[in-house]
Protein backbone atom coordinates (compact mmCIF):
# COMPACT_ATOMS: atom_id res chain seq x y z
CA UNK A 1 0.00 0.00 0.00
CA UNK A 2 1.30 3.45 -0.90
CA UNK A 3 1.18 6.17 1.77
CA UNK A 4 1.59 9.95 1.54
CA UNK A 5 1.69 12.27 4.55
CA UNK A 6 0.91 15.96 4.31
CA UNK A 7 1.72 18.60 6.93
CA UNK A 8 -1.14 21.09 6.61
CA UNK A 9 -1.53 24.62 7.98
CA UNK A 10 -4.76 26.54 8.35
CA UNK A 11 -4.29 29.73 6.29
CA UNK A 12 -7.89 31.02 6.43
CA UNK A 13 -10.52 30.35 9.10
CA UNK A 14 -11.62 26.73 8.63
CA UNK A 15 -15.34 26.20 9.16
CA UNK A 16 -16.11 22.51 9.81
CA UNK A 17 -18.64 21.01 12.19
CA UNK A 18 -18.95 17.67 13.92
CA UNK A 19 -22.00 15.50 14.48
CA UNK A 20 -23.89 18.22 16.36
CA UNK A 21 -23.53 20.64 13.42
CA UNK A 22 -22.05 23.36 15.65
CA UNK A 23 -18.80 22.26 17.34
CA UNK A 24 -15.74 22.61 15.09
CA UNK A 25 -14.28 19.18 14.32
CA UNK A 26 -11.81 18.04 11.63
CA UNK A 27 -12.66 14.46 10.64
CA UNK A 28 -11.28 12.22 7.87
CA UNK A 29 -14.67 12.08 6.05
CA UNK A 30 -14.57 15.89 5.69
CA UNK A 31 -11.09 15.73 4.18
CA UNK A 32 -12.11 12.90 1.85
CA UNK A 33 -15.20 14.87 0.80
CA UNK A 34 -13.01 17.84 -0.12
CA UNK A 35 -10.68 15.59 -2.13
CA UNK A 36 -13.67 14.08 -3.95
CA UNK A 37 -15.06 17.57 -4.70
CA UNK A 38 -11.76 18.76 -6.19
CA UNK A 39 -11.32 15.51 -8.14
CA UNK A 40 -14.73 16.12 -9.75
CA UNK A 41 -13.85 19.77 -10.44
CA UNK A 42 -10.62 18.82 -12.17
CA UNK A 43 -12.28 16.07 -14.21
CA UNK A 44 -15.52 17.85 -15.09
CA UNK A 45 -14.63 17.68 -18.77
CA UNK A 46 -15.30 13.93 -18.82
CA UNK A 47 -18.63 12.50 -19.99
CA UNK A 48 -20.91 11.94 -16.97
CA UNK A 49 -20.87 8.13 -17.11
CA UNK A 50 -17.07 8.01 -17.37
CA UNK A 51 -16.76 10.55 -14.54
CA UNK A 52 -18.99 8.41 -12.28
CA UNK A 53 -17.12 5.21 -13.18
CA UNK A 54 -13.67 6.68 -12.50
CA UNK A 55 -14.80 8.42 -9.31
CA UNK A 56 -16.28 5.14 -8.04
CA UNK A 57 -13.04 3.28 -8.78
CA UNK A 58 -11.04 5.78 -6.72
CA UNK A 59 -13.39 6.92 -3.94
CA UNK A 60 -15.78 3.97 -3.84
CA UNK A 61 -19.45 3.63 -4.64
CA UNK A 62 -22.32 1.28 -3.79
CA UNK A 63 -20.54 -1.66 -5.43
CA UNK A 64 -16.95 -1.26 -4.16
CA UNK A 65 -14.85 0.20 -1.34
CA UNK A 66 -12.78 3.33 -1.64
CA UNK A 67 -9.10 2.97 -2.50
CA UNK A 68 -8.45 6.17 -0.51
CA UNK A 69 -8.07 5.76 3.26
CA UNK A 70 -7.50 8.93 5.26
CA UNK A 71 -6.02 9.25 8.74
CA UNK A 72 -5.57 12.50 10.62
CA UNK A 73 -3.05 12.86 13.44
CA UNK A 74 -4.54 12.58 16.90
CA UNK A 75 -3.30 16.06 17.87
CA UNK A 76 -6.29 18.14 18.77
CA UNK A 77 -6.78 21.47 17.06
CA UNK A 78 -6.71 23.80 20.05
CA UNK A 79 -7.66 27.28 19.00
CA UNK A 80 -11.25 27.93 18.09
CA UNK A 81 -12.16 31.48 17.20
CA UNK A 82 -15.42 33.13 16.20
CA UNK A 83 -15.56 34.61 12.70
CA UNK A 84 -18.29 35.78 10.39
CA UNK A 85 -19.03 32.88 8.07
CA UNK A 86 -20.03 35.33 5.34
CA UNK A 87 -18.26 38.68 5.71
CA UNK A 88 -21.18 40.86 4.59
CA UNK A 89 -23.80 39.07 6.74
CA UNK A 90 -24.30 39.04 10.49
CA UNK A 91 -23.89 35.41 11.59
CA UNK A 92 -20.81 34.56 13.66
CA UNK A 93 -19.61 30.95 13.75
CA UNK A 94 -16.77 29.14 15.51
CA UNK A 95 -13.91 27.97 13.30
CA UNK A 96 -10.39 26.63 13.53
CA UNK A 97 -8.09 29.63 13.69
CA UNK A 98 -5.29 30.57 11.31
CA UNK A 99 -1.80 29.16 11.95
CA UNK A 100 -2.72 25.74 13.35
CA UNK A 101 -1.14 22.66 11.81
CA UNK A 102 -2.23 19.05 11.41
CA UNK A 103 -1.09 15.94 9.52
CA UNK A 104 -3.09 13.95 7.04
CA UNK A 105 -1.93 10.52 5.79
Amino acid sequence: MQSITFECEVITPMFLAGADGVTPELRPPSIKGALRFWWRALNGHLPLEELKKMEGEIFGDTSQRSKVIIHRDSKEMETVKKYKLIAHKGGITESFDIGQTFRVT
